[in-house]
């Protein structure tokens, strides 16, 4: 967005064709990667799962579209001519779109499809635990969406997608705002269910359950406050008697970041094991 925005700043007062060209390739730069970005960002708040692959394809795709784009005044591909003009004492490129041009049209227009579709999972799997953060998700894509129509149809001398894309950054920055506190008063659940005692294994319920001392009680229960709202999700999920399998599935991350969080968890907490986590908990309940 601060890329896209600083590209249309500068075009504002391009004194040559030259200069107006380089700018508008520094705004297409922004406004290329943004609708990829906003797609990774809506996937991540709606923690849907998706493949690895995908922000590798995802990627490939945009810088495609991105040499197709930045070829203006150098080729005739996406640009068939172009000058510059003044209006009411303003540089404004006026462009004559090449056969190329559609390419660009169809990849904003499929991420903006992709952008709906992902919104409506969210919506469907209560991905999303306010209704409050549905509407801002949905505020910032559908702004993009109108205005990006509205510019296609109406012809006025005025970037209407610049204003659009910092309206949109303050929704997503608001609904991820949101979503972080909604995380942070979530209550760390201790129960005595049996679960998991091994780092890697899957569960497997607990026969005896050794002695704890009182300090290493409480300093289980201080580093519980020092948790980081990962590490409390992590901490609920092993409570829960999780597999490492389901943790990473759920939380969309790797084996070796489990085992980094792990790390901070154990230190924090005065553990060596997942096992000996468990054990604490349980005598935490009961004492």
């Amino acid at each position: 967005m601060l890329v896209a925005n600083i590209g249309y700043f500068l075009l504002s007062f391009a004194p040559t064709l030259s200069f107006a060209l380089h700018a508008n390739r520094l705004a297409y730069l922004g406004s290329a990667c943004l609708p990829f970005a906003m797609l990774m960002i809506i996937l991540d708040l709606s923690r849907i799962k998706y493949k690895k692959s995908l922000p590798i394809a995802l990627s490939i795709v945009t810088v495609i579209v991105l040499l197709i784009a930045l070829s203006q005044g150098i080729l005739d591909i996406y640009y068939k001519e172009v000058s510059l003009e003044i209006i009411n004492g303003s540089p404004c490129l006026n462009k004559i779109y090449g056969s190329w041009h559609i390419v660009y049209a169809f990849y904003i227009l499929i991420y903006f499809i992709a952008m709906i579709v992902t919104t409506v999972i969210a919506f469907a799997k209560k991905k999303l635990t306010h209704k409050m953060q549905s509407i801002f998700l949905v505020a910032a894509v559908s702004l993009n969406i109108v205005v990006w129509f509205f510019e296609q149809f109406v012809h006025i001398r005025f970037e209407f997608l610049s204003l659009s894309y910092v309206i949109s950054g303050l929704f997503i920055l608001a609904l991820v705002l949101m979503i972080q506190e909604s995380d942070a008063q979530k209550p760390v659940i201790i129960t005595s269910t049996p679960v998991n005692t091994a780092v890697e294994a899957e569960p497997t319920p607990i026969v005896i359950t050794p002695r704890v001392s009182d300090s290493q009680k409480e300093l289980f229960k201080a580093g519980l406050l020092e948790l980081t709202k990962t590490e409390r999700i992590i901490y609920n999920f092993y409570i829960k008697g999780s597999s490492t399998k389901d943790i990473m599935s759920e939380l969309n991350i790797t084996e070796n970041t489990l085992k980094y969080h792990n790390k901070n968890i154990y230190s924090k907490l005065g553990v060596s094991s997942r096992k000996q986590l468990i054990e604490i908990a349980e005598a935490i309940t009961k004492y």
